[in-house]
This record gives structure tokens, C-alpha cells and sequence, in this order.
């Protein structure tokens, strides 16, 4: 009856063991899924674009914040897997997952700099608009034969 009692309470280990490790490979799978999310958001705001940076800004801010907001969600994966036997795959999903998340956020980090570049470039752009406007607007003037002829 003990072997018995014994062989059952092992079972229900195994199972609790299994049921664990298929919670963190979903979690990870959830997780990792999410990071594609964001990475397809990113594929949207083409900095290169100078045309409605305020709509990449905006995009790139909400990337940054639901990155921030889930960063919890990371470090309950890597607490579950802490809690789980020393599995190869436990520990090459993880790895995997945290890789992707480093990536993503070095991305997210890359392109704040490059938006940042393009207001800048779309500043200038905008004082050069403006001066050859105002070159094309006195350069008329200044042509004119009449200057000085009314003395």
C-alpha cells in the first residue's frame, strides 16, 4: 500500500512538473509572440519618411510603453523558469525569448535616435523652405530695373 501511496505521489509530481513546463513553453510562446507584435509595429515608422513623423512618434512611443509595460512578464518567466527542473529546452526558450526581447528593445532604442535625427532633419528642412521662399519673394525686388529711377 506505501508503494502504492509512493508511486501515486511520484505520478503527481510528474504531472505537476509537466503542467508547469507547459505553462512556461505558453507564456513563452505568448511572450514571444507579443515581441512580433511590436517588431511589425516598428516595420510601420520608417523614420527615413520625413512625411507625419508626429504619427511615427506617437507609434514609437506606444511600442515603448507596452514594452515597459510588460516587462514584468519577462522576469515571471525567467522566475518560472527558475522553478522548474534543469531542462535544455526550458533553458534554450528562455534564452531564446530573452534574446528576441533584448533585440527588440535596442531596436525600439535605435529608432527613438533616428526619429529624433529626422525632426531634426525635418526642421531644417522646413528653415530651408522657408529662406528660399523668402529668396523667391525679394529676388523680384531686387532685379527690378526701377530701383533708384524715381530720384
Amino acid at each position: 500500500m506505501e508503494d502504492l501511496a509512493a508511486t501515486q505521489a511520484q505520478q503527481q509530481e510528474k504531472i505537476e512538473q509537466a503542467l508547469k513546463l507547459h505553462q512556461f513553453n505558453a507564456d513563452a510562446d505568448e511572450l514571444d509572440e507579443f515581441i512580433d507584435q511590436k517588431y511589425a509595429t516598428l516595420a510601420e515608422c520608417n523614420a527615413f519618411d520625413l512625411q507625419d513623423l508626429p504619427a511615427k512618434e506617437q507609434k514609437l512611443t506606444a511600442v515603448r510603453n507596452d514594452i515597459a509595460a510588460n516587462q514584468q512578464r519577462l522576469k515571471d518567466l525567467q522566475k518560472d523558469s527558475d522553478e522548474l527542473p534543469a531542462y535544455a529546452q526550458v533553458d534554450s526558450k528562455l534564452e531564446e525569448v530573452v534574446e528576441h526581447w533584448d533585440k527588440l528593445q535596442a531596436e525600439v532604442n535605435r529608432l527613438h535616435v533616428v526619429e529624433q535625427e529626422a525632426e531634426q532633419a525635418a526642421a531644417f528642412k522646413r528653415s530651408c523652405d522657408e529662406i528660399e521662399s523668402w529668396i523667391d519673394n525679394n529676388e523680384p525686388k531686387i532685379m527690378s530695373t526701377e530701383t533708384g529711377n524715381d530720384i
